[in-house]
């Protein structure tokens, strides 16, 4: 094994440490969709555990809804019992044709829970990048020694392997901090409704007079068009609002449009607002009228 071969099986194996650090994070469900979700979920199919995406067409038609459609009408009853046996924790619903599932918004609580575990997930992968540093420079050391290389070789070629280590740390740092802001936004899905009417938001150059922000949340509140994420408020206005007033309105067509029953909207309209007041919570917004 010479220098060349060590730097190249160094940086080979740090990149599988990002690829198993980007699994890691697809696992956590953070309130969006994602098919990544259901990956790792297998049903029994005609006795054979098989993975959910050989066997049926996985979607993400909005932000808060994963749709599975099996290419064989017999197997949706074994995706949907795989799926109530996986430990997603979220219950399908069958319509006998499509099994949809809706993603709950998280609390904040629980969104600062799954921080915690991707910082865990992060420090895991820098761990394993800084092991294939230790292994490459033990391989410089033996080859050193034998003679195979000169001693300013080896020094040159541990910056080398210093540069790479530097490199993917500061990769996982990033994808951590992508994926810490991913979990942290609070986003409602677009309804089937239609869009919703943009809120009146102050602009930057506008008269300080604007005290009071109104929605017309035509689309419901748990799909407002716009989505109120985590820290946007405070970075798109020039001035917070004092009163927040949003109109509430389409909850029925909601559920309507993934074929559930209206309760089903209700509830994760009162979720979303569960959500909203924590934010204004957060923002110092005083009064909130529903």
């Amino acid at each position: 094994m010479d220098i060349d071969t060590i730097l190249l099986d160094t940086e080979d194996r740090m990149e599988k440490a990002m690829a198993a650090l980007e699994r890691d994070f697809q696992k956590l469900r953070t309130g969006r969709a994602t098919t990544a979700l259901v990956d790792g979920i297998k049903a029994d199919y005609y006795g054979t555990p098989t993975p959910i995406s050989q066997m049926a067409s996985v979607a993400v038609p909005d932000s808060r809804t994963i749709t599975i459609q099996p290419w064989d009408k017999g197997g949706i009853s074994v995706v949907e019992k795989a799926i109530l046996k996986s430990d997603l924790g979220l219950t399908p619903v069958n319509d006998g044709r499509i099994i949809r599932i809706n993603i709950p918004p998280l609390t904040e609580e629980r969104r600062k829970e799954l921080v915690k575990v991707a910082r865990k997930y992060t420090e895991d992968a820098k761990v394993a990048v800084r092991n294939v540093r230790r292994d490459a420079n033990d391989s410089l050391k033996k080859l050193e020694k034998e003679k195979a290389i000169t001693e300013d070789e080896q020094k040159k070629a541990e910056a080398e392997v210093q540069k790479l280590t530097d490199k993917f740390v500061a990769d996982a740092d990033k994808r951590s901090q992508a994926k810490e802001k991913e979990i942290m936004d609070i986003e409602c899905p677009p309804s089937g409704s239609g869009p919703a009417a943009p809120g009146r938001f102050p602009q930057p150059g506008q008269p300080q007079g604007h005290r009071a922000v109104f929605f017309s949340a035509r689309s419901c509140f748990p799909g407002l068009s716009s989505p109120v994420q985590r820290g946007t408020m405070s970075e798109t206005l020039t001035h917070l609002p004092v009163h927040l007033a949003i109109i509430m309105d389409g909850n029925g067509r909601w559920a309507q449009a993934r074929g559930l029953p209206r309760e089903a909207g209700h509830r994760a309209g009162a979720e979303t607002v569960r959500t909203i007041v924590t934010e204004c919570r957060r923002l110092g917004i005083r009064h909130l009228t529903l």
